[in-house]
C-alpha cells in the first residue's frame, strides 16, 4: 500500500542521507552488485537539485533522464535479486531447511521510490501544471506512465513483494493530469471546427480516442469525433456547390452516406445532396435561358448562356434536366463557333438519354452542325434518321428541307426532288410548305433537261 512520504523528509534529512549513501552502501551486506550501486548514487545525485530546499522545478527532458536511470536500476537489481533468490533456493533444498525470512541486504535508507515520488510531487503541484502546455501535459502523462510500470517486484527475503508505492501515486496523478488533457484537447478541437478546420480537429479526436477509448470520456469523445466527420464533409459540399465544382460536392455527400450507412447522417446528406443539386439546376437553367438570346442577336456569341447550361448539366448530369442542359448548351456553344465541342455535347446527349423527348432536335441539330461543317454524308443520314424516327414532329419537315437542297447543290436531283416532294406531301402546315411545289417543279425540269445547279 501507498504512503506518501512526508514532504519535510526530503529537505534537510533526505540531504544527510545523501551524502551518508556511500557509507550505507558498503555495509557487510550492502548491495553487492556495483552496476546497481553506482546506479543507485547516480539517481540520488542526479534527483539533489529537485530535493533541495529551494526545489528547483526538473524539465521533461531531466525526467525523462531521471526515469531512464531508475528503470536500469531497478532492472539490474531484479537480475540480481533473482539470482540471490535461486542461490537461497539451492542452499536452502540442500540443507533441508525451510525458506527463511532473512533479506538478501539491509534495506536502503533512502529508497529509489522515496527520491522518484518526491521528485514528481514537486514537478506536478497545482501551480505548475496550469503553466504547462497541452504538449507539455501529454509527455508528463507519458513519464508518469512509465513510472508506474518501474518496479516489477523485489525480493524480501524468500518471498517476491509488489508493494511498490509508484503505481498508486502515478495512478493519483494521472487522474488529474488526464483529465486536463481530455479538456484542453476538447476545446483546442472546437477552436479548429470553428475555423472549418476540420482535419485537425479530427486529428485530436482520433489522438484521443487511442489513450482513452476505453474510459468515460471515450463515448463522449466518438460523438465529436463524428460530428467533425459530418460537418467536414457537409462544408466541403457547400464550398464545392458555391464554386459550381459539382461533382465535388456530390461526392463530399455521397462519401458522407457511405460512412454512416442507414443512419440519420445517411439520410440526411442524401436529403441534402437532392435539395442541392435541385436548386443548382433550378438556378442555372434559368439564368442560361434568360441569356441564350440567339434568335434577337443573331451572330452574337452565347459565352454566358453556355457557362450556365454546362453548369445545369454539371449539377445533376443524369437528371431529368440533363438533355434540356446539353442541348442548349450545344446551341450556344455554335454561336461562338464552337462547332467540335457542340457536336461532342449532342452526342453525349444521344448516347446517354436514349429515351427523352429532345431526341429529335438533338438528331435533326447534330446532322445541321455537320452539314455546316461541310461533313454531308454524316450530315445526311442524321437528316434521314429524323424523318423515320420522329415523322410526326417540324424537325421532320426540316430535315426534307435540308437534305432536298444539299443535294441539290450537289446536282443530285432524283434525291432532291424526292426528299422536297415527301415535305410537299406529308407537311402542308410546315413554314417550307409554300416553297416546296416551286422547288419540285425546279427539280423535275432539271432532271428532264440534264441542268445543273443553280
Amino acid at each position: 500500500m501507498y504512503i506518501r512520504v512526508a514532504k519535510v523528509l526530503f529537505s534537510v534529512t533526505l540531504m544527510l542521507f545523501i551524502v551518508a549513501a556511500q557509507v550505507l552502501c558498503s555495509a557487510r551486506r550492502a548491495i553487492a552488485d556495483t552496476p546497481i550501486h553506482n546506479s543507485y548514487l547516480q539517481i540520488l545525485q542526479s534527483a539533489q537539485p529537485f530535493l533541495s530546499p529551494v526545489k528547483t522545478q526538473p524539465s521533461i527532458a531531466q525526467l525523462q533522464s531521471l526515469l531512464d536511470a531508475a528503470e536500469k536500476y531497478f532492472s539490474a537489481k531484479r537480475q540480481h535479486e533473482q539470482i540471490l533468490f535461486s542461490q537461497l533456493q539451492e542452499r536452502q533444498f540442500n540443507n533441508g531447511r525451510f525458506f527463511s525470512q532473512e533479506a538478501p541486504y539491509p534495506p536502503q535508507k533512502i529508497t529509489v521510490h522515496d527520491v522518484l515520488i518526491q521528485v514528481f510531487d514537486n514537478a506536478i503541484t497545482p501551480q505548475n501544471i496550469k503553466a504547462v502546455s497541452l504538449a507539455g501535459l501529454i509527455l508528463l502523462r507519458d513519464l508518469l506512465r512509465q513510472l508506474k510500470t518501474l518496479d516489477q517486484g523485489h525480493l524480501s527475503g524468500a518471498v517476491w513483494l509488489y508493494d511498490s508505492p509508484l503505481p498508486g501515486f502515478s495512478t493519483q496523478h494521472l487522474i488529474s493530469i488526464d483529465d486536463l488533457i481530455i479538456k484542453r484537447s476538447l476545446a483546442d478541437a472546437v477552436g479548429l471546427r470553428k475555423k472549418h478546420q476540420y482535419a485537425a480537429a479530427q486529428k485530436i479526436y482520433k489522438s484521443l480516442l487511442k489513450d482513452y477509448a476505453e474510459t468515460e470520456n471515450g463515448r463522449q469523445i466518438k460523438v465529436l469525433l463524428t460530428a467533425a466527420i459530418v460537418e467536414d464533409y457537409n462544408y466541403r459540399a457547400k464550398i464545392a456547390f458555391a464554386k459550381h465544382d459539382y461533382k465535388k460536392g456530390r461526392t463530399a455527400l455521397q462519401h458522407l452516406a457511405a460512412l454512416f450507412p442507414n443512419s440519420e447522417i445517411s439520410t440526411k446528406a442524401l436529403a441534402d445532396l437532392k435539395k442541392m443539386v435541385s436548386r443548382a439546376v433550378v438556378v442555372n437553367k434559368k439564368a442560361g435561358d434568360s441569356h441564350y438570346k440567339a434568335k434577337t442577336q443573331y451572330g452574337v456569341p452565347q459565352k454566358e448562356a453556355a457557362v450556365y447550361y454546362q453548369r445545369t448539366y454539371e449539377a445533376d448530369p443524369e437528371g431529368p434536366q440533363a438533355p434540356y442542359a446539353l442541348y442548349w448548351w450545344s446551341r450556344a456553344l455554335v454561336t461562338e463557333g464552337k462547332y467540335k465541342m457542340a457536336i461532342e455535347k449532342l452526342q453525349l446527349l444521344l448516347r446517354q438519354f436514349p429515351l427523352c423527348d429532345m431526341r429529335a432536335q438533338a438528331t435533326y441539330s447534330l446532322g445541321f452542325d455537320y452539314m455546316i461543317n461541310k461533313d454531308y454524308p454524316k450530315a445526311k443520314v442524321l437528316f434521314q434518321k429524323v424523318v423515320e424516327n420522329y415523322g410526326d414532329t417540324d424537325r421532320a419537315s426540316e430535315a426534307l428541307w435540308q437534305m432536298a437542297i444539299q443535294d441539290a447543290i450537289r446536282n443530285n436531283f432524283p434525291e432532291a426532288l424526292k426528299s422536297m416532294q415527301m415535305l410537299h406531301d406529308r407537311y402542308p402546315k410546315s413554314p417550307r410548305w409554300p416553297h416546296s411545289a416551286k422547288w419540285v417543279k425546279v427539280f423535275k425540269e432539271k432532271i428532264r433537261t440534264g441542268g445543273t445547279w443553280p
